[in-house]
């Protein structure tokens, strides 16, 4: 009756949706046949409860209508649920004729649709409710790069800061391997420096371990400063060798 799922859905769910009002039992298993059908494909549950309005069911990705279609009940239905309806969470409205009642204009209605429905009817109304989720999952994901972008900026910011202003190098070397760190996500993490042999001469062929860092192990009183050659026998040689 329905397609089998949508393409390419990539929300984290279970996909929830919170009909309000006395639906006919028929609409709600014909929602929840074709929202469970369109999720099946990512393995994504969906849930279709009744609730009333202003009634604490829990987190919801949309509302489907069947209050009184007027501007009182509709507006009494929005004073009771949560801000961003309509916006942030797709808001359907029951109609009782095939015209778009101008009150609507007054609210942020997603859509609105007759009923009974028709299995066309909601696959347009679930269909409309998983792609909202989709985009509201990119754009999520999207902030959090933004986030970490700008974090990432900070971040550099303070190390080019500490260059220039930090006299300590032990203490320079600490932070610029914290926040390198922080940076990538690393649990741990080592400081190796190449030394020269001399003021200006050539760079020796080892390197001389500095600093360690490790969140899951204590390794401040055991580390010791040391030398390795630069060879493909070590992490650390084989990266300073190859670059």
């Amino acid at each position: 009756m329905f397609p089998r799922h949508l393409a390419h859905t990539v929300f984290i769910m279970p996909l929830r949706i919170t009909v309000l009002g006395n639906a006919p039992e028929s609409d709600r298993e014909l929602i929840a046949s074709c929202a469970q059908h369109l999720c099946a494909g990512a393995g994504v549950e969906a849930i279709v409860r009744a609730a009333a309005p202003g009634a604490d069911e829990g987190p919801t990705n949309a509302f489907v209508s069947y209050v009184e279609c007027s501007a009182d009940a509709v507006r009494d239905a929005f004073a009771r649920l949560p801000i961003g309806t309509g916006e942030r969470i797709p808001f359907f409205q029951r109609v009782d004729t095939p015209d778009f009642p101008a009150f609507l204009t007054q609210f942020p209605v997603f859509g609105t649709f007759e009923s009974p429905l028709s299995p066309a009817g909601a696959y347009t109304l679930c269909t409309s409710i998983v792609q909202h989720e989709k985009f509201m999952e990119q754009n999520r994901a999207l902030m959090g790069e933004v986030v970490k972008y700008r974090k990432q900026k900070h971040q550099l910011i303070k190390i080019g800061t500490a260059l220039s202003s930090q006299n300590d190098l032990g203490s320079l070397l600490a932070m610029i391997l914290a926040e390198s760190r922080d940076l990538v996500g690393a649990d741990a993490g080592s400081i190796y420096v190449r030394e020269r042999s001399g003021p200006g001469k050539p760079f020796t062929n080892q390197l001389r371990f500095i600093t360690s860092q490790n969140d899951s192990v204590d390794v401040a009183a055991k580390s010791k400063e040391f030398t390795i050659p630069i060879d493909q026998n070590s992490i650390a040689g084989h990266v300073a060798l190859s670059g």
